[in-house]
């Protein structure tokens, strides 16, 4: 055996907490003001707070009083027409702390034509019952940069195109679409089946 001794103590290891998955969406408030929802996750448990600076030197500071891995910040009375930066800093029990920055503005988005896509599928049926017609809604995940309106949405399945709503509930920190729900109804095709694929189109083929 074969023992190795240190001259000196090493120092303890340390593991900042990641910032992970952040994502934003501003909202119209009362008065014509806007709020900003911040969500995100953190790779171990952290109290986190965020730090809001706007051009024109307005100051705001929220902190979550929970420690937890999940966070939702939600940041009110912040001015229409702006452009905002935020520091999120994320502190864990032992004091170790990380940070992540991005920048946003709570302008109303300038109508543009938004992109087209077209995302397959899959719709489960477990108990291959007949569910035709009833409401059905799914969300409905975006890469970064890929689209950043949502003018349009049809659900394709089989020889069906059903009408369909889609609302984005977060974006990416560039500001595209990150996440949408979209709310459609059971294509017949599903009817005593297990699974069948389908289409969403976003911002291209609409139902009639």
């Amino acid at each position: 055996e074969h023992v190795l001794l240190l001259s000196e103590r090493p120092e303890p290891s340390s593991f900042a907490p990641e910032i992970r998955n952040l994502s934003w969406r501003v909202e119209a408030g009362a008065n014509g003001s806007r709020s900003a929802n911040l969500q995100f996750l953190t790779s171990r448990v952290a109290a986190v707070e965020a730090h809001l600076s706007a051009a024109d030197g307005q100051q705001v500071t929220t902190q979550c009083g929970a420690a937890s891995r999940l966070h939702h910040l939600v940041i009110p009375d912040l001015q229409a027409d702006a452009e905002y930066s935020a520091e999120i800093i994320a502190r864990d029990p032992a004091g170790e702390s990380a940070s992540e920055r991005l920048s946003f503005s709570t302008r109303d988005p300038q109508p543009v034509a938004g992109q087209a896509l077209s995302v397959p599928l899959e719709l489960i049926n477990p108990r291959e019952c007949d569910l035709t017609g009833l409401p059905l809604t799914f969300g409905l995940p975006f890469e970064q940069g890929a689209a950043h309106q949502l003018d349009s949405c049809s659900l394709e399945a089989g020889d069906q195109l059903l009408p369909a709503r889609a609302r984005a509930v977060s974006r990416w920190s560039d500001g595209s679409l990150r996440w949408a729900l979209v709310d459609s109804r059971v294509p017949a095709v599903l009817a005593g089946s297990s699974s069948t694929s389908a289409i969403a189109h976003i911002n291209g083929i609409e139902a009639p």
